[in-house]
């Protein structure tokens, strides 16, 4: 038999041929059928050959049917399922067939744009998403009629206008025809009368009205046809009176398949126990919500299955008492609005077996009394301030943070969060001996110049110092005086294990002298960890009296969903004068929202590659401080990315280096892909690692938990499909 040259020779689908008798009706060759062909001295279609005319063999992908490429294609944005046209005559009449996913959410667009894509597009739709603004509203209904949009699967629109000035726009009605919806959210509008309409949404899984004016009987009609509900999200309009909106009753007649939910800016009605049943609700956030202590109370215990509860900038509760066998995670956050405010003063954890994140964050003069009496599996604690009335973990109890006496050690807590005006050693020691397994302490002070302390006298061994911490974070280490230095002098000198001390100072006022006259006093030659690595990092827009006080590293690592993955975008700058060069990257959740920015400056660098591949060490180190575990790291380097995704350039001359980046990816990250991206896509990253290499100080690094504001103009355009 001889050997055939061409897929063009094989027998047509569903017709046998000398020496192979299997079917291949659907195009797709198994396992099976290319070992059998092999055994009959043939060549499976697009072995060898690859794909896309590489190797002349076939590509693979194409003999897809058109109904699973079309479903690719959805998966894709605007921009990348419209530029698919262009890859083959196969590809070019799929995406006007495939289900249409329009996404503008986030930027302007025009008209002309939105039109021209409904009226040549003859398939069904996945997604319409958009920002309507300046003449959009008019020409929104007409849109939403279109048969271009038929079967659509996710629907999100949000007006360009102020909650707080008038009733906003009225959404159209043609926006609830949609049966097959699975994702509705809208934003910023008056909600349509259809109290009068029996309406039906069998499919819909997420439903979220943001500052969405909307009457009682409406809201019932909307939620009475919402049968498989499982998130669901309602901010009430935002009102300039201290007064808020009371929130309709019928927001908690949801359907017994809710599992999250999110209530925000409103009253709270009054809830009694036997009222409040949700068995199923899984994950619950109040968002400046005025709510009584019974109805909180009432809330929590209807909630049997609840394992989330987030409490932001909520008021008219003076105690709060956890008992629940399900709540792994309570985080709370408070700032002061107004004197006549009932806000939270007394926090007790009663019974909260499987309680393992307790996260408060208040205002600078909190007096808040903490009391935990059982947390058996506690791991993250935060944040204790010295300005607290009192404090009680199990039978050991604090006056503010000076223990009275220590009989209880909890050996679950991982992490614990400091707010301490003075950086006090005793009262430090002493949360080390209750918690003696603590391996992360970060520390928040505020006070620029304190007075000298003396030396703690410290002759006991200290089981968390000898065995397990091995980061410490002091925050506001600005001016590194007299007593900053000796209080992370005793940390570098007696942490046996410590692997990271990292000190937040002021850029203003660091140089290469003052960090080498830091490292100096800090007796790093003496540290009692060989590992140990000391590093100045600068919040450069941290403020001191925002009202999110921790709204840097800990942000993800507290309140990022530990399942999501996040993408980081990298870039390196290299100055071929000088041999010096930059890098920074960005990092953005899942929705593409900014998480936090970094730059460096490099001091000795070869070759733009070697800037590259430096970039990648240094973002991905961040990345893991931060708590990601799952991440896209995308470049636009496409050798940086062969170096990390094959073993071609493992001898390279900054092969090691290579080596070093991809045993960080294997060892910190539970799953860390690298793709490349255009330059058009990396332009933040890029911007960043320009302003690294010219403006930072040499071999420092800055982190910025907000947009900068020399980027800002490029962040919405830095997105994938952002310039469709």
């Amino acid at each position: 038999m001889k050997r055939r040259k061409s897929h063009s020779q094989e027998p047509p689908p569903g017709r046998g041929g000398a020496g192979c008798s299997e079917p291949r009706s659907s195009g797709v060759v198994t396992r099976a059928q290319a070992k059998k062909m092999k055994s009959h001295g043939r060549e499976p279609p697009g072995l060898g050959g690859g794909g896309g005319g590489d190797g002349g063999g076939p590509d693979l992908i194409s003999l897809l049917p058109d109904e699973i490429l079309g479903s690719i294609i959805s998966l894709l944005s605007t921009r990348e399922g419209a530029r698919t046209q262009i890859l083959s005559s196969r590809w070019r009449p799929l995406w006007r067939s495939a289900p249409l996913n329009i996404d503008f959410a986030g930027r302007r667009v025009t008209a002309d744009v939105v039109s021209g894509i409904l009226s040549q597009h003859r398939g069904g739709a996945r997604r319409f998403s958009l920002f309507v603004s300046d003449d959009l509203p008019a020409l929104l209904d007409g849109w939403l009629l279109s048969p271009a949009l038929q079967n659509l699967e996710e629907l999100k629109f949000f007006y360009d206008y102020c909650p707080s000035v008038s009733p906003g726009p009225l959404m159209p009605h043609s926006a609830l025809r949609f049966s097959t919806l699975r994702v509705a959210e809208f934003g910023f509008c008056q909600f349509p009368d259809v109290a009068a309409h029996q309406l039906h949404f069998p499919n819909l899984q997420r439903l979220a009205l943001r500052w969405v004016t909307i009457s009682e009987d409406s809201l019932h009609s909307m939620l009475a046809g919402c049968p498989a509900l499982n998130s669901w999200e309602l901010c009430c309009k935002a009102s300039p009176q201290p007064q808020r909106q009371l929130m309709p009753p019928s927001a908690l007649h949801f359907s017994s398949t809710l599992r999250i939910a999110q209530f925000g800016y409103c009253q709270f009605p009054h809830v009694v126990a036997r009222q409040a049943h949700f068995p199923n609700l899984e994950h619950l956030k109040l968002l400046s919500v005025s709510i009584s202590e019974d109805s909180l109370h009432a809330m929590i215990s209807g909630c049997s299955a609840l394992t989330c509860l987030i409490l932001d900038y909520c008021s008219g509760f003076l105690q709060f008492r956890i008992s629940s066998l399900k709540l792994k995670r309570v985080e709370m956050d408070f700032i002061h609005r107004d004197e006549d405010e009932v806000r939270l003063e007394k926090l007790i954890v009663e019974s909260a077996p499987c309680l393992e994140i307790l996260y408060h964050r208040g205002v600078y003069k909190d007096n808040m009394h903490i009391s935990i009496i059982s947390a058996p599996k506690l791991k993250i604690l935060g944040r204790l301030a010295d300005s607290m009335s009192g404090l009680q973990l199990g039978s050991t109890v604090f006056m503010g943070l000076n223990a009275v006496r220590i009989a209880t050690m909890m050996r679950t807590v991982k992490i614990l969060v400091l707010r301490l005006g003075n950086l006090r050693l005793d009262v430090v020691i002493n949360f080390m001996k209750c918690f003696p397994c603590l391996e992360k302490l970060y520390i928040k002070t505020f006070l620029k110049s304190t007075e000298a302390m003396p030396p703690p006298n410290c002759q006991e061994r200290i089981e968390c110092l000898d065995l397990h911490l091995k980061k410490l974070w002091i925050s506001y280490y600005h001016h590194g005086n007299r007593s900053h230095v000796d209080f992370a002098k005793f940390f570098v000198l007696n942490a046996r294990v410590l692997e990271s001390m990292v000190l937040d100072v002021e850029p203003k006022k660091r140089s290469d002298y003052w960090v080498k006259r830091q490292r100096r006093q800090l007796q790093l030659e003496n540290r009692a960890s060989i590992g140990a690595q000391l590093e100045f990092v600068s919040d450069a827009l941290y403020d001191i009296n925002q009202k999110h006080e921790m709204s840097g590293p800990l942000l993800l690592l507290l309140t990022g969903a530990p399942h999501n993955t996040y993408k980081v975008n990298i870039d390196g700058s290299f100055m071929a004068a000088t041999g010096t060069g930059g890098w920074g990257f960005v990092a953005r959740d899942g929705d593409g929202v900014f998480l936090e920015g970094g730059c460096g400056n490099l001091a000795r660098v070869s070759s733009p590659l070697h800037a590259e591949a430096l970039s990648a060490l240094h973002s991905l180190e961040r990345a893991a401080q931060l708590g990601m575990t799952r991440i896209i790291l995308e470049t636009d380097a496409t050798e940086l990315e062969r170096a990390l995704t094959t073993s071609e350039l493992d001898w390279h001359v900054l092969g090691s280096l290579f080596r070093r980046i991809k045993e960080i990816m294997s060892s910190d990250f539970v799953s860390c892909h690298v793709r490349s991206c255009p330059r058009t896509c990396n332009k933040v990253a890029d911007c960043l690692a320009k302003y690294g290499a010219s403006d930072v100080c040499s071999g420092s690094s800055v982190f910025m938990s907000q947009v900068p504001t020399f980027v800002t103009h490029l962040v919405s355009g830095d997105l994938p499909g952002a310039n469709a």
